[in-house]
């Protein structure tokens, strides 16, 4: 029976990887696969030797504070990878520890696959060479890294689309959700998306929620719907803000739903833009890190643009705001562009984001299968 070794380390890679894994059952049903795995990867079928939430890490802070724990972690899955012996190891994202790994995997002669580019595109492209180095085959997700890749050459690579591209090529019936969430056809809503991890929902969530009420000033009925990802997040958000207001609620887990009704969302950079776009929801960007992570990505960025939407369209369609700039009072303005009635720059970015689906090709995570079954015995 052929093994495949799988690694993801955040509900992101969760959701890809799990996908994988039931696009390759669904070829081949002699496959065993063993990981680091997140709940999504086991209801597909991988067997979990480690918890995911031991690789979720965020900022160069706490990857400094648990560089041993990561580290000791690192050399018990080569031990027993040693003993398992896999005939593929599929590193899904979590470039820091995965790269590493593969490397080490790859030189004792087991194939490797990395699953999500790195930003190499965007910062430390000097982790080219350790791309060369330890994978037999990189899965690219975006149309942009193809063409870095064969820019560059010397990575094997294969471009295969993004899994949520097919998810959400039928658009959901916007009417019908907003009376699932509680809200009318006539309801000014917007979407705060602050992140999926602990760390950026305490460096965004004061800031988003000061700007909704600025919104608010503006547009007294405004819905904010805050679609939080599990029940510690929102105890942490109403820890930080308890004084949060009736006006706003938590639709837990449902973020895809309140994008879907919003008429714009502030969303945190990440995943998140990219299914924004793809449900037509039209957005402003803010990220903000600790001062020790944007000290020391700050000088080594090369892109002007950092969220989903620009890097897929190179041009800037959604307002982007970063660190010391994404303020309440800019951010508002940006938003108000976005839900006064009839509002043009809604309509254009609704109108690009409509082309840029059209980038992506069908059946992602099959395309994945394919090239993953091709280094399967």
């Amino acid at each position: 029976m052929p093994r495949v070794a799988i690694i993801a380390g955040e509900p992101s890679g969760d959701r890809l990887a799990a996908a994988l894994i039931r696009a390759l059952r669904a070829q081949r049903n002699d496959l065993e696969f063993c990981g680091i795995a997140g709940p999504e990867m086991i209801a597909a079928g991988c067997s979990a030797w480690a918890p995911m939430g031991r690789l979720a890490v965020m900022g160069i802070g706490e990857i400094l504070r648990r560089y041993r724990e990561l580290r000791v972690l690192q050399h018990q899955v080569i031990d027993f990878l040693k003993i398992w012996l896999p005939d593929v190891f599929i590193g899904v994202d979590a470039p820091e520890f995965n790269l590493a790994l593969e490397e080490r995997l790859h030189a004792s002669g087991i194939r490797c696959i990395h699953y999500v580019s790195p930003s190499v595109w965007a910062w430390r492209e000097r982790r080219l060479q350790r791309l060369r180095r330890a994978v037999d085959r990189l899965l690219v997700l975006f149309p942009f890294e193809e063409t870095y890749y064969r820019d560059r050459g010397g990575v094997p690579f294969r471009f295969v689309g993004h899994p949520l591209a097919d998810e959400l090529r039928a658009l959901p019936d916007r009417a019908s959700l907003r009376v699932t969430l509680g809200l009318t056809p006539f309801d000014r809503v917007l979407a705060l998306l602050p992140g999926s991890r602990e760390n950026e929902l305490r460096h965004h969530a004061k800031i988003f929620l000061r700007t909704a009420a600025l919104c608010r000033k503006k547009f007294p009925d405004l819905k904010v719907l805050v679609p939080l990802v599990s029940e510690d997040h929102e105890r942490l958000w109403r820890d930080l803000l308890p004084d949060a207001g009736p006006e706003v609620r938590f639709p837990r887990g449902r973020s895809r739903e309140a994008l879907a009704v919003a008429d714009a969302a502030l969303i945190t950079s990440g995943t998140a833009t990219l299914e924004a776009m793809l449900l037509g929801c039209p957005m402003v960007v803010a990220y903000r890190a600790s001062w020790l992570s944007y000290a020391f990505i700050r000088p080594l960025l090369r892109l002007r643009r950092f969220s989903l939407p620009n890097l897929i369209a190179r041009s800037s369609i959604v307002p982007e705001y970063i660190q010391g700039a994404a303020r309440p009072g800019a951010l508002a303005l940006s938003l108000l562009e976005l839900l006064q009635p009839g509002a043009a720059a809604a309509a254009r970015q609704r109108k690009r984001f409509a082309r840029l689906a059209g980038q992506f090709p069908p059946n992602a995570s099959a395309r994945a299968a394919d090239a993953v079954l091709e280094l399967l015995p």
